[in-house]
């Protein structure tokens, strides 16, 4: 599994976004804590934030749509077309968030997101494995590396 914390690492790297926003102190990730700069870049940039109350919780598992937002975020996409049509075609929708749904939509609609022809999974905690593939469906949206 991979945590906030970890994946805030992962996109430090490959993306070059600049940073739009401001830098928030959560009161759950201490200046010294391995990812301090991870978690700064990725919220400056646009790709995470935090929860209500101040907090990042930087050791939690993270779910797959989490990850799918957090990518169709940090490049700016959005859903062509109503997000429920786009979901309509995944038995387990209904599981995320209705809040989540706009920017999981996005995510299918632009590639990143390769889900099964029936399932998305959404709150399957996400592997490394996970977050590699979205990051390189990712960066081949944004012409980076070839498209596979």
């Amino acid at each position: 599994p991979v945590t906030r914390a970890e994946f805030a690492r992962l996109l430090q790297t490959p993306f070059e976004r600049p940073k739009t926003r401001q830098a928030l102190k959560f009161t759950d990730v201490a200046p010294n804590y391995w990812a301090t700069s991870a978690i700064n870049e990725a919220v400056q940039t646009g790709f995470m934030s935090g929860y209500p109350k101040g907090i990042f919780q930087p050791d939690q598992q993270i779910p797959l749509y989490q990850l799918q937002i957090a990518l169709a975020t940090g490049l700016g996409l959005s859903a062509a077309a109503q997000p429920e049509s786009v979901l309509a075609n995944y038995r387990d929708a209904r599981a995320l968030p209705k809040w989540a749904s706009p920017k999981v939509a996005a995510a299918i609609e632009a590639g990143i997101v390769k889900p099964n022809t029936q399932t998305l999974t959404p709150n399957q905690v996400a592997t490394r494995a996970d977050a590699a593939a979205l990051i390189y469906q990712a960066l081949a949206k944004a012409g980076k590396v070839k498209q596979r």
